[in-house]
């Protein structure tokens, strides 16, 4: 009976010793020769989603070749992330890091783009013994060390070539290549700027446009002819405030009369209540008991004033707290 458990048990642990990627994912289509690399381990981390996967080999598998299969996981299982970890057998023929250096940059693209690992498109490097220093031939080193990228470099070479190798990010960038840098990120500033600019003048001119076509559509006597206000661009380093103040919000007196009734002056209110709104672009009269203020009149030991005008922009944003932060 203990012998024929015992050849039971050895023929289970021979039938999971051959089973392949082809036999456990019988859906994934694919030529290469991953298909026959054996399953050796499955460990699934539920509380972050990834399946890590071990596996064994003895033909070398084409690094994009693994990166097709860890898509194919991912959206036929919806896992957050898949690792896998290759074991060659003996005397298995593999390429030289130095050989497939670009296509282990652009897996981790891949993975990690967050880790902006294709800053190493333009590098090199030089491998001794454990350690692999890399030779950037642009800025940046130390941007990929704050993000860790080169802890993440060292993790993939592990998991694609079984060896652990240290990593050293270093910039070795000529005078000519600095200055060819230094210019292309100012051609892209100027150009970003020459852009924000264009699109704010476009966003400022339809939106006067739209104004003046509002104005225009109100309802006026035939015989009473529409006045053209004449509003300067925003964006004119010269900009000064229109001389017409028509549409900016009269001041009134905050005060009573003695020889004044204050019920006659209910009255007045109420009467010129439609007449005052339709000076408003947009909002209604202030309640605020403050005195109203100058911009150039304001100090430090104001405290609470009160500010009235047309409000010519306005942005809002929301910040991370989930709160809204208004620009007027």
């Amino acid at each position: 009976m203990l012998q024929n458990e015992v050849e039971v048990k050895t023929e289970k642990k021979q039938e999971q010793k051959n089973k392949c990627i082809k036999d456990i994912f019988s859906d994934y289509e694919t030529k290469s020769n991953i298909k026959n690399a054996e399953i050796k381990e499955l460990n699934l981390i539920k509380k972050k989603s990834i399946l890590e996967i071990t596996i064994k080999s003895d033909e070398y598998i084409e690094i994009k070749e693994i990166w097709y299969f860890e898509k194919f996981l991912i959206e036929r299982f919806k896992f957050t992330n898949i690792n896998i970890k290759i074991e060659y057998q003996e005397n298995t023929r593999k390429k030289s890091i130095e050989t497939e250096w670009k296509n282990i940059i652009c897996y981790m693209a891949h993975k990690y783009p967050l880790a902006k690992p294709l800053l190493l498109m333009k590098s090199d490097i030089k491998i001794i013994e454990n350690e692999i220093l890399v030779k950037m031939h642009i800025k940046g080193a130390d941007f990929l060390r704050a993000k860790k990228t080169d802890k993440e470099l060292e993790r993939v070479l592990k998991n694609l070539y079984g060896i652990e190798y240290k990593v050293e990010l270093e910039e070795d960038i000529e005078e000519k290549e600095i200055l060819e840098y230094d210019k292309h990120v100012k051609d892209l500033e100027e150009k970003a700027i020459e852009n924000i600019i264009h699109n704010h003048k476009e966003e400022n001119y339809s939106n006067i446009n739209s104004k003046n076509a509002n104005t225009n559509n109100i309802g006026t006597p035939n015989n009473q002819e529409n006045k053209e206000t004449n509003i300067e661009s925003f964006n004119d380093p010269d900009y000064k405030m229109p001389d017409n103040l028509e549409g900016y919000i009269e001041e009134h007196q905050s005060y009573i009369p003695e020889e004044t009734n204050q019920d006659d002056i209910y009255q007045e209110d109420l009467s010129n209540k439609e007449t005052i709104e339709q000076n408003y672009i947009m909002g209604k009269p202030t309640k605020a008991k403050e005195k109203k203020e100058k911009i150039k009149d304001i100090t430090a030991n104001d405290g609470r004033i009160t500010l009235e005008g047309r409000i010519i922009a306005q942005e809002v944003r929301e910040t991370k707290t989930g709160k809204r932060n208004a620009n007027i």
